[in-house]
């Protein structure tokens, strides 16, 4: 399913609307070992829109993710995805001149830098994002929450979270909503997320 980020772009500029930003990807930028960002969260591609109503020039930036993140795990997408747009994809992209037929028709003067228009920075201070989520999860059952590799139905894997009723209360409230999923062999011995860290020393009296 899709993962969508979206914010308020620096210009305000309807010649931007359908803008993309197609020789980028987000997540080929992600260093798996050191970057705190989900394994399941694959693409990214930014683009821009213009709301003709609200007169405003949105950046978008879409993933595909294979499960619902946990709150922490769209906080780290949202903070990576506001880097590349601040310091990385986006800056270089801003620093290319626009080529769409329609700039000599924008009225707006600041959107002209000495005949020259240039691509749209998509980040500013104080940026809010929203984030949302397109289509189902694919067999969620069946996936591991992790990494989203599909998984044979009762093998290679962990149903932990069917057995979260052996959790202390306090830790039910926290991850009844986001651990609906089983976890593979392999996350769960290399890559096991906090939840799975937390039943096993629950389940093992660790």
């Amino acid at each position: 399913m899709k993962l969508i980020l979206k914010a308020v772009s620096q210009k305000y500029g309807s010649m931007f609307d359908g803008l993309e930003c197609d020789d980028a990807v987000f997540c080929d930028y992600v260093n798996r070992k050191f970057d705190k960002f989900p394994e399941c969260v694959t693409g990214g591609y930014m683009r821009f829109e213009y709301n003709k109503k609200l007169e405003t020039l949105y950046v978008i930036t879409e993933y595909e993710t294979t499960r619902k993140l946990t709150k922490e795990e769209e906080q780290q997408v949202i903070d990576y995805t506001q880097g590349q747009w601040s310091d990385g994809i986006g800056e270089g992209f801003e620093q290319q001149p626009f080529s769409g037929e329609e700039q000599w028709n924008d009225p707006n003067p600041e959107n002209f830098n000495k005949d020259v228009v240039y691509n749209p920075s998509p980040w500013h201070n104080g940026q809010k994002v929203t984030l949302s989520y397109e289509g189902e999860d694919p067999d969620p059952y069946n996936t591991c929450r992790v990494c989203g590799d599909h998984l044979p139905e009762g093998m290679g894997r962990s149903n932990d979270y069917l057995s979260m009723n052996i959790m202390p209360r306090e830790y039910q409230d926290k991850y009844a909503d986001t651990i609906q999923q089983p976890i593979c062999a392999y996350c769960e011995d290399e890559k096991p997320d906090e939840y799975h860290k937390e039943f096993m020393r629950k389940f093992y009296k660790k």
